[in-house]
């Protein structure tokens, strides 16, 4: 199955840091704790926030795939694009942040991103990291971030309850004073998840995305096979096949070649199975 340009939340993660220098809580506040850890032969500083979340685990993955909400979701973002879409399991974005600093200019990224299931541990993972494609020309007044990686965590706890791990690290690049940027993403992850928080509340801003992902991703080791989360249907099915082909159709319009023909041959893989009834 191809997917190259149907919508995929991603902001975006890659792998765990690895340092020899051990997480040091610095606060924690609403319920938020947030751990930074200096990394080695470097100034800049690697930032963790964790909450135990009261929403399932299927909500609170949909407001990261959304790919319509990044500005009120991801801090500082002002554009967010779909580049590249490797069916529902990687993507490749492009975001530009940002900022009220006077004299100093927007940064962009390129970031490739990838989701990991482990239903034995009930998680998900999304790891994402810079890439060095240069899918986008550098732009004027802009910085290319050289360096940002890191990942979400999403573990259900129970059928209303997710622990969210959010880790990052960066280096904006240019000529920003480094303590100036330890300062900045000191608030990042308490910021980020204070908003998939506070998002993953408005059931009907999401339900299109939330609808879509039960077609792409099992939440039955995580939820249960009795939870809404899990229950599909052929009529269902159908209407986000139509709602994917749309996106398709207007990819292939914005100029992007590679979605023309995906927008008339798409096919949902529970429907080509010929999935009956509900499930």
């Amino acid at each position: 199955m191809s997917a190259k340009y149907f919508v995929l939340p991603m902001m975006l993660l890659f792998s765990f840091i690895s340092s020899a220098a051990l997480w040091e809580e610095v606060y924690e506040e609403e319920g938020i704790k947030v751990w930074e850890k200096y990394i080695e032969v470097s100034s800049v500083v690697a930032f963790r926030g964790e909450a135990v979340i009261g929403t399932n685990i299927h909500q609170l993955f949909s407001v990261l795939y959304d790919a319509d909400h990044k500005k009120d979701f991801l801090q500082n973002v002002i554009e967010f694009r779909n580049l590249q879409i490797n069916g529902p399991y990687e993507g490749i974005n492009y975001i530009r942040l940002g900022n009220n600093i006077p004299f100093i200019d927007d940064r962009d990224v390129i970031l490739e991103s990838k989701i990991i299931t482990l239903p034995s541990q009930k998680k998900i993972v999304v790891n994402f990291s810079n890439s060095t494609q240069t899918l986008v020309p550098l732009q004027e007044d802009t910085v290319r971030i050289p360096k940002l990686k890191g990942f979400w965590s999403f573990e259900a706890l129970g059928l209303e309850k997710t622990k969210v791990f959010y880790q990052v690290e960066s280096d904006p690049g240019g000529l920003i004073p480094k303590w100036l940027v330890n300062l900045a993403n000191k608030r990042l992850p308490f910021n980020t998840i204070k908003k998939m928080r506070d998002l993953s509340k408005k059931d009907d801003v999401f339900k299109k995305t939330a609808t879509m992902i039960k077609y792409f991703f099992d939440f039955k080791p995580f939820l249960g096979k009795n939870h809404p989360s899990v229950q599909k249907s052929r009529a269902e099915a159908k209407l986000v096949e139509q709602d994917i082909k749309t996106s398709f159709k207007l990819a292939c319009e914005a100029g992007m070649k590679d979605a023309c023909s995906e927008s008339n041959i798409f096919r949902l893989k529970y429907l080509k199975e010929g999935k009956n009834g509900n499930l």
